[in-house]
C-alpha cells in the first residue's frame, strides 16, 4: 500500500458508519412507534366498550388509560346514541420527536336499547369472535473506495429493511384498527337483532362510519350478528369480520328488602 492511500479506508468508514447508526436507530424509534400506535388503538377500543356498558365515565377513562401507553390524554365523550374515546400520546423518544399519536373508537351505548322498549333481558352482554386474517489485491488503488462501496451496500440493506418494516408496521395498525371497528360494529348490530336485520345493520354502519371505517356486510340470524368492516390506511385497506351475542339474562340476586338487585354482563360461549 502506498503512503497515500494509508488511513483512507479509516477515513471512509468514519465518515459512513454514522450514517449507518442513524440509521439503525431511526428503524428502532419506528418499531416503538408502531407497538405504541397499536397500545392506543386497543386502549380506545377498551374504553368504548367500558362506555357503552353504561359504566360511569370515570371507570372508562380508567379502563383506557389501563391499557393505553403512561402518559396519554384520554377523551370520553358521548355524542347520540355513540360514546366516543379518544387517545392521544406522544411517540417515544425525547419530546415525542415532534409526532403525536392519535387513536379513537366508537361504540354503540346499550342504554338506547332500553330505551326503545327490548325488555325482557335484564343486563345484556356479548361475546366477541373476531376473525383475524470482485475482490481487490493489496495495495495500490485498490484499496481506494473499498470502504465506501461496502458501506453503501450496507446503507442499501438498512434502507431496504427500513422500509419493509414501515411497511409493515403500517400494515399491522390497520388490521388491528378494522378489528376494533368490526368489534364495535359487531356489538351495535348484536344490541339491535331483536330490532330486525335493517336496523341492526343501521347501527353497525354508523359505529363503522364515526371511526372513519367502511361496513361491507352486515348479517344478522336470529340473536347473531356478523359483520365485516374495511378501514382505508395508505394504500393498505384490510377487512375483517367480526360476530357477536346473543345477550344474555342474568341471574339477578335479591336484595334484604326483596329488590333485586343488578347483576353483571356474561359472555356467551
Amino acid at each position: 500500500m502506498r503512503r497515500s492511500d494509508r488511513g483512507f479506508v479509516t477515513v471512509e468508514a468514519a465518515l459512513v458508519l454514522p450514517v449507518l447508526a442513524l440509521f439503525t436507530v431511526t428503524l428502532l424509534w419506528a418499531l416503538a412507534t408502531a407497538a405504541a400506535q397499536i397500545r392506543c388503538v386497543d386502549a380506545a377500543r377498551a374504553g368504548a366498550r367500558a362506555a357503552a356498558r353504561s359504566e360511569p365515565v370515570a371507570a372508562a377513562e380508567a379502563a383506557t388509560r389501563a391499557a393505553a401507553p403512561e402518559g396519554a390524554r384520554v377523551s370520553v365523550t358521548r355524542s347520540g346514541e355513540l360514546w366516543r374515546v379518544t387517545v392521544e400520546v406522544a411517540a417515544p423518544g425525547p419530546r415525542g420527536m415532534g409526532v403525536t399519536l392519535r387513536a379513537g373508537a366508537a361504540a354503540l351505548a346499550e342504554d338506547t336499547v332500553g330505551e326503545a322498549g327490548v325488555r325482557g333481558h335484564g343486563v345484556r352482554g356479548s361475546v366477541v369472535t373476531a376473525g383475524r386474517t470482485g475482490r481487490t489485491g493489496r495495495g495500490g488503488r485498490g484499496d481506494r473506495g473499498v470502504a465506501t462501496v461496502w458501506t453503501a451496500l450496507a446503507a442499501c440493506v438498512v434502507c431496504v429493511v427500513f422500509g419493509v418494516v414501515l411497511a409493515l408496521g403500517q400494515a399491522v395498525v390497520a388490521r388491528h384498527r378494522a378489528g376494533g371497528v368490526a368489534d364495535l360494529a359487531a356489538l351495535a348490530a348484536a344490541d339491535r337483532a331483536l330490532w330486525g336485520e335493517e336496523e341492526a345493520c343501521g347501527a353497525a354502519a354508523r359505529v363503522a362510519a364515526a371511526q372513519g371505517a367502511e361496513l361491507l356486510r352486515c348479517a344478522v340470524r336470529g340473536e347473531l350478528a356478523d359483520v365485516t368492516a374495511r378501514v382505508a390506511r395508505g394504500r393498505y385497506r384490510p377487512e375483517v369480520r367480526s360476530r357477536a351475542g346473543p345477550p344474555v339474562t342474568l341471574p339477578q340476586e335479591v336484595s334484604p328488602q326483596g329488590a333485586p338487585a343488578p347483576g353483571l354482563p356474561a359472555a356467551v360461549p
